[in-house]
């Protein structure tokens, strides 16, 4: 492909993006739409981390990769249509994640001091889980990981069979069966990978 021609619109075709409407891509809970304003074009992103509107292609790849809505695979089949954004954002990706994390570790200790000044009240689990969301990709996901190695793939609490991390988290932060001692099981993992003491 001539790279004079790639837009961001068709680099994310190229990775999995489906159009739904017209100037409108859609993979998974992430919404991406290019509107005519005032004459300019604009990107609408809307994701399950949050969204925005930009101007050009470079900010709006770059919004896309911190809601986690592209990911390192996608900017390398992205660098491989040519589509030149894309090679920035991948030289810079390992820079970005932890960035994110640094940000997601503070605002998770910045919970965890608020829960431990309200230890005897009932615990807000929909606050836990939006905090547990910013960490699962680069953070959560690994740690939950070597746990599945360690008990041959299966959940450390309840004995139930997993085979990727995405999974055993989900169950985790979801499940009715034994909630409490999932819940605890995840309050250790975060607490793991932040190196806050309980």
């Amino acid at each position: 492909m001539n790279p004079q021609k790639v837009t961001l619109f068709k680099a994310l075709l190229h990775v999995g993006y489906s159009r739904v409407a017209p100037r409108t891509l859609s993979r998974g809970n992430n919404l991406v739409q290019f509107k005519f304003s005032d004459g300019m074009g604009k990107w609408y992103i809307n994701t399950p981390f949050g969204g925005g509107i930009y101007s050009g292609s470079k900010d709006a790849l770059h919004a896309l990769v911190l809601r986690f809505a592209i990911d390192v695979e996608d900017l390398k089949k992205m660098v491989e249509i040519g589509f030149t954004y894309a090679q920035e954002e991948l030289d810079s990706y390992e820079r970005t994640m932890k960035k994110i994390e640094q940000n997601s570790t503070k605002a998770f200790m910045g919970f965890m001091k608020e829960e431990q000044k309200s230890s005897n009240e009932s615990v807000d689990r929909s606050t836990l889980s939006d905090i547990l969301r910013e960490f699962k990709k680069q953070v959560v996901f690994s740690r939950l990981e070597k746990e599945l190695e360690r008990n041959n793939n299966s959940c450390p609490v309840c004995g139930k069979e997993f085979f990727d991390s995405a999974s055993l988290y989900n169950h985790a932060s979801r499940t009715s069966n034994m909630k409490e001692a999932h819940r605890n099981f995840l309050m250790v993992i975060m607490n793991e990978v932040t190196g806050l003491t309980p």
